[in-house]
């Protein structure tokens, strides 16, 4: 209830935002090789509710779903 949207927003970005950033720039390279690997570093946590960890266990089911989602839409590219 009293968690702020700021330290929200750092662990945000930290975890998730960053792995859509890399993964973006990384993607070119990755096509112009012919294809490619991204290992996403995620956490048991994305699968658990944990005490005063809201926006860590959110950050790293939202990896989950990044790599996920990316997966799908870049295998045709070989990634």
């Amino acid at each position: 209830a009293e968690f702020p949207l700021e330290q929200w927003h750092e662990v945000m970005d930290t975890n998730a935002t960053s792995v859509v950033a890399a993964c973006q720039a990384a993607f070119p390279h990755l096509v112009a090789a012919g294809g490619g690997t991204i290992v996403n570093i995620g956490s048991f946590f994305d699968k658990l509710g944990v005490k005063r960890n809201l926006a860590y266990c959110a950050s790293k089911a939202a990896v989950g779903a990044i790599t996920r989602v990316l997966a799908v839409e870049w295998a045709a590219k070989g990634i």
